[in-house]
């Protein structure tokens, strides 16, 4: 019988995530603190990538975590339908401690890995932290790209040293928002116009200290829309900046706006 109460519940979550998904919203907003769901007296756990799980009693606010060596950082454990106490322990005292939350990078290799478990004494309920032992970055790099008007990518940075490195917070910006659009966070652009765009960005260490900042240079190429004359009639504005083809066997671009023609007018590019 609990088995039929889970799975509906599980295919009741699922329809709700689903419709306020397609609302807008973000699967970090639906989860909530640890992704904890209760529905008649059962609690469920959605994860950042919607997968849902019976909960076991127990939750950590992190599963893994990097620590230079010496660095110190705290772990919040909550119980979910059940009380009791909290018992800290560490699979090897010898890369990292733990005392009360409170995890301390104690190892010197690099790439090391112990396990932090909180656990409910006297259950079964209990729950694991990864903590790797990592390095310093010294620097940022990013390679250039080359995208079509409207094409997203994501510009991917690299660390150096590029393994076993600390977690680094970064920002991005366009330098030409007209053509360019960034996600400050994400680092995902977006090619608005043709044009060479470089997109700065910078990282920040978990202390609030700075790398050195560096760029990358994003190509954003024209591209051709084919069209029909009846389409660019209809909504001129919207092919503005845009190369469109088939256009009377010719190719065509929006490149001009005057008072005469607000939305720009198609200037004859070459025959086909």
């Amino acid at each position: 019988m609990r088995k039929n109460k889970g799975i509906t519940l599980i295919a009741l979550v699922i329809t709700v995530i689903i419709l306020l998904i397609l609302a807008g919203i973000s699967m970090v907003t639906l989860t909530g603190k640890h992704g904890i769901v209760n529905h008649k007296g059962y609690s469920y756990r959605i994860a950042a990538d919607g997968k849902i799980e019976e909960a076991n009693g127990i939750f950590l606010n992190k599963t893994r975590l990097k620590l230079l060596p010496g660095q110190t950082e705290n772990l919040e454990a909550t119980l979910n339908g059940i009380t009791g106490k909290i018992v800290w322990s560490t699979s090897n005292p010898a890369i990292a401690t733990v005392e009360n939350g409170t995890v301390v990078a104690v190892g010197n290799t690099i790439g090391e890995t112990v396990e932090i478990i909180a656990s409910v004494e006297g259950t079964s309920y209990r729950q694991k932290c990864q903590v790797t032992i990592v390095q310093k970055a010294t620097q940022i790099s990013a390679e250039n790209l080359k995208i079509d008007i409207g094409e997203k990518q994501k510009i991917i940075v690299t660390t150096t040293p590029n393994e076993n490195v600390e977690d680094l917070i970064y920002q991005f910006a366009s330098t030409d928002i007209m053509k360019l659009t960034v996600d400050k966070d994400t680092g995902e652009v977006e090619g608005l116009a043709s044009g060479t765009i470089n997109v700065n960005i910078s990282a920040k260490r978990k202390d609030g200290t700075t790398l050195p900042s560096t760029y990358c240079t994003v190509t954003v190429n024209s591209k051709e829309v084919y069209v029909t004359a009846k389409e660019i009639a209809e909504n001129p504005s919207y092919y503005y900046g845009k190369t469109v083809a088939n256009y009377g066997g010719r190719i065509f671009y929006v490149d001009k706006k005057t008072d005469e023609y607000p939305n720009g007018y198609f200037g004859d590019i070459e025959r086909r």
